[in-house]
């Protein structure tokens, strides 16, 4: 199959029709399994139409001499858990490493432990099978010399057991020292990395189905086998770099100017076939070409086919080969479909509104997560159970500033889970862009120097100021506004009032009792205050208000673009309810909290679509907002009282649907793509 496709460097980058990509889901213990480490860009100009977006992306390079971990046979996505328990196999592998194929000189392969043909091994115990014991490993590579990111956690470094590197060390010959382009002149274009073959010799436990991941961390502290910390290469280098010309943020004498912190893939594979009684009596004969010896592939290669059993003495036949090479499949039918699988659980709230810092720790610099943590239970294991698929999900899916969405490190279940039990913020963000609860979009232009109501609900009020700003956005000039101040009244459980001011030009956030000023919160000693049910705290930019039902908070932030709007600050919120808003007998209000309406419709408003060289925001969230703009003004910061207030209320309605034009959807399905919190900062850059 290999020598029809030219060679190994050809076949690498082979890609597989439908049926046979869809085969992976339907493997026999037997089967050869080739596993190919494609690199996508996320990246996108700011005034892409999705459309554009699949055709064009801004060009840069994966930077030269950086590692990418590969981790087989994972449970689950965190790769924490192996696919298959110790009973079953001493390693918790099921795939068992062949050789590896890969089209490029700069890019290279390791293998953590043993394999054959690996030169520095002759002496050393290789991987190995046995039906009795599984895979095993063999001993540590000597070419393997790789330290534990800090970002990677121990169970998942013990999960790693193959690296690429994008090149060698810096000035080595041998091994080159280029960076590898992607996306040449802006045409969006899939990189192939390299192609890992394996055979599948265990069956998993978990249903037959087990997790394939990548990750390239950004470059830092490292940690060897014995816990001592090495920082010499802590220079915060992240392997993609954005570099195109067409992108006006990004200097192209300085490409560093632009850089993604880390990449992550996984992907799903799995049997519906039921485990068999016993595994393959035959050991495939393993190979793996020396990793820092060029060229990869050794001059001659033993068929891929593992050899067959004796025959057995006359007059019985011989037994049939081991099935191999799924993609080299006799015609046949697609199979068909396989069953729909259960519907997913739904993330419980307490652990967005309790551990969703400690979520996002977990996922990125992996240590010290327990200070961001609101309660110990998020990492004491009395909520393990509980919340462990939300701190697997939640930041692969949301990366904690957009909704869940489906992506290479997101699996559709992961999504589902989130977006179901509503386990991520809404939030209103830059200028101003409103994502709404049940999915719901708009743009909100406000007026100059004037407040608005955002929520509205028993006992809590959230006010913002709105202010004209004029920005740019890569070559357009904005004249929008943006939100500068953030004021908050709250009656807690004891009918104590609490006024609270946040803004983009005072340092901390003012506190007030009843009508004395209690305290200033700074980002140092002094960064948190608790009365009854209502919980403040400042961490560094962000300020964050809690009762019982509900989590809010203000972010101090550059506009887009930074370069191009030096010095300039607004505030992004995010509102959360920890409880059944939408079944509320004080059904909430405001221009964001009315979303919460019961019926898990989202009901797009007006949108500024202007995309001219100069352009003036106009949208006041026409279609998706109760009444008029102007009905939301407040008449001071700390008012409550407006046309649908709910502060004081015993019971209030939900807002009536029917009386609003805008385009509904179903929940978590958006009628257009919009420029609001789906983009990170660094994308709304590019």
């Amino acid at each position: 199959w290999i020598d029809e496709r030219g060679g190994r460097a050809e076949a690498a980058c082979y890609e597989p029709n439908e049926f046979e990509d869809n085969r992976r889901n339907e493997l026999q213990l037997g089967d050869i399994v080739l596993i190919k480490f494609q690199f996508t860009s996320a990246s996108t100009f700011a005034d892409n139409d999705p459309q554009e977006s699949k055709d064009y992306r801004p060009s840069g390079f994966l930077r030269r001499n950086m590692p990418i971990y590969i981790q087989l046979s994972c449970l689950r996505s965190n790769c924490k858990e192996p696919a298959v328990g110790p009973s079953r196999s001493t390693s918790g592998e099921v795939l068992f490493p062949l050789f590896t194929m890969a089209p490029k000189a700069n890019l290279r392969v390791y293998s953590k432990y043993c394999t054959e043909g690996e030169a520095a091994c002759n002496s050393l115990a290789k991987y190995s099978f046995a039906p009795e014991e599984g895979i095993t490993f063999g001993d540590k590579s000597p070419s393997w010399d790789f330290k534990r990111p800090i970002q990677i956690q121990d169970e998942q470094w013990a999960r790693t057991n193959f690296a690429m590197r994008t090149s060698g060390p810096p000035n080595d010959p041998e091994y080159g020292n280029a960076d590898i382009p992607f996306d040449i002149d802006d045409n969006a274009d899939p990189l192939c990395l390299a192609t890992l073959a394996t055979q599948f010799l265990v069956y998993p436990d978990a249903g037959g189905t087990f997790q394939i991941r990548v990750k390239a961390p950004q470059r830092g502290v490292l940690v060897d086998d014995e816990g001592n910390f090495d920082d010499s290469m802590d220079d915060s280098a992240a392997i993609m770099i954005l570099s195109s010309p067409s992108c006006t943020n990004i200097n192209p004498l300085d490409p560093t100017s632009f850089m993604e912190a880390s990449l992550n893939g996984v992907s799903q594979v799995g049997t519906l076939a039921p485990p068999p009684p016993s595994l393959p009596p035959s050991t495939p004969p393993p190979m793996f070409p020396p990793p820092l010896t060029p060229p990869l592939i050794p001059p001659s290669t033993p068929p891929l086919t593992p050899p067959l059993p004796p025959p057995p003495p006359p007059p019985s036949p011989p037994p049939p080969p081991v099935p191999v090479l799924i993609l080299k499949l006799p015609p046949s039918p697609p199979p068909p479909p396989p069953p729909k699988p259960p519907p997913p659980d739904i993330c419980p709230s307490q652990c967005l509104s309790l551990c969703k810092d400690y979520a996002s720790c977990l996922s990125t610099l992996g240590v010290g997560c327990e200070a961001l943590a609101m309660s110990p239970k998020c990492y004491n294991g009395e909520w393990e159970e509980y919340c462990g698929r939300y701190y697997e999900c939640y930041y692969p899916c949301t990366e904690n500033k957009h909704k869940p969405k489906v992506s290479a490190s997101c699996s559709p279940e992961c999504a589902t889970y989130l977006i179901e039990g509503s386990c991520f913020v809404f939030s209103v963000s830059k200028d101003p862009h409103l994502s709404l609860p049940h999915g719901g979009r708009a743009d909100f232009r406000g007026q100059n120097n004037a407040v608005f109501n955002l929520l509205s609900a028993k006992n809590v009020t959230m006010n913002v100021k709105i202010e004209n700003a004029d920005f740019v956005w890569s070559k357009r000039n904005v004249h929008g506004t943006k939100m500068s101040a953030a004021y908050w009244t709250l009656r807690t459980l004891m009918g104590k009032l609490i006024r609270i001011e946040y803004n983009t030009k005072d340092k901390g956030a003012a506190v007030y009792v009843g009508e004395e000023f209690k305290m200033r919160l700074v980002d140092d000693a002094s960064n948190e205050f608790i009365l009854d049910n209502v919980h403040v705290m400042l961490l560094k930019s962000k300020l964050r208000v809690r009762t019982d039902r509900w989590e809010m908070s203000a972010t101090k932030n550059s506009f887009p673009f930074p370069l191009l709007n030096r010095g300039k600050v607004l505030l992004d919120v995010e509102i959360s309810a920890l409880y059944d808003a939408d079944n509320d007998v004080v059904a909430p209000h405001g221009i964001f909290g009315q979303a919460y309406d019961g019926d898990n419709i989202g009901i797009d408003g007006a949108i500024d679509s202007d995309r001219h060289s100069d352009t003036t925001t106009k949208a006041q969230a026409e279609g998706a907002i109760e009444g008029i703009w102007s009905d939301y003004k407040m008449t001071a910061p700390f008012a409550t009282d407006f046309k649908y207030s709910r502060f004081d209320a015993t019971s209030a309605k939900h807002r009536d649907v029917s009386k609003l034009m805008g385009k509904q959807h179903a929940v978590g399905k958006a009628t257009r793509s919009s420029k609001s919190t789906a983009f990170s900062q660094e994308r709304m850059a590019a």
